[in-house]
């Protein structure tokens, strides 16, 4: 299979276990054990985070700190994430994929199903939790539930006060690998938003035209693109350069 590129930074040893204990309610009295988690793991930020939600989970449900350490430890063995200092890039693009994997697999069938939905919103984007609604044909309640769940196991950050959501770029990179049908649920967003003209939110006006490209509907886009109409409103909900770069797609 073709390999995925990841953009991840090395943490210091101490920095290390320190993410991976920084929401125990009191520090472990053993620190040995996270040093070694810390360097199988390379010490990169989002792998730290996305065990240490692991073990927040685990030990969440009554296990022990030691019982949970020997968990993650044989499910990322059963991941294949084995070597301890092997660099190989290969090798580290391969650690950072199963131990997403790991966290996903913590989830129902509809979680992960859902989570995966996320791939399709563009990159390095604060997203509204109404697309996100939109997108999974949820009301407000449960959406925001399974968000706050997605985000308690490192798998998107949430900010309750801005209502947005935003995945980490290396977690989008692997979800989209999930995907089958990218384009039916570009689609599916799109249609949800109704009338193009009277578009209801910022994000839908800024993003519409990226999500009916990558539909397939580029000729309904073209004729967007030539409505004087269409073209005022946008305007109006953005500016010049929204309106410009939508003409790249």
């Amino acid at each position: 299979t073709e390999a995925i590129r990841f953009k991840v930074d090395e943490m210091a040893i101490s920095e290390a276990v320190r993410l991976l204990t920084i929401r125990f309610d009191s520090p472990p009295p053993d620190l040995a054990p996270f040093r070694e988690l810390a360097e199988r793991l390379y010490r990169w930020p989002l792998m730290l985070e996305l065990a240490s939600a692991t073990l927040r989970h685990r030990i969440g449900r009554g296990d022990t700190t030691a019982g949970a350490l020997d968990y993650l430890s044989r499910k990322l063995d059963k991941q294949g994430v084995v070597a301890f200092d092997n660099r190989n890039a290969m090798d580290r693009h391969q650690a950072v994929a199963s131990t997403i994997e790991v966290s996903l697999e913590l989830l129902d069938a509809e979680e992960r199903r859902c989570c995966t939905e996320l791939a399709i919103l563009p990159e390095d984007t604060d997203v509204p939790l109404s697309v996100a609604s939109a997108l999974w044909e949820m009301d407000d309640f449960d959406t925001e539930e399974l968000v706050q769940r997605l985000d308690n196991f490192s798998l998107l950050k949430f900010s309750l006060q801005a209502a947005t959501i935003r995945l980490h770029d290396v977690i989008q990179s692997y979800l989209e690998t999930q995907l089958t049908e990218p384009e039916v649920l570009h689609s599916r967003l799109a249609d949800a938003w109704g009338d193009p003209h009277s578009l209801q939110q910022d994000y839908s006006w800024r993003w519409l035209s990226y999500h009916l490209a990558e539909s397939g509907r580029t000729e309904e886009l073209r004729r967007l693109l030539l409505d004087f109409e269409w073209l005022q409103e946008k305007l109006k909900a953005t500016d010049a350069i929204a309106l410009i770069a939508d003409y790249e797609y």
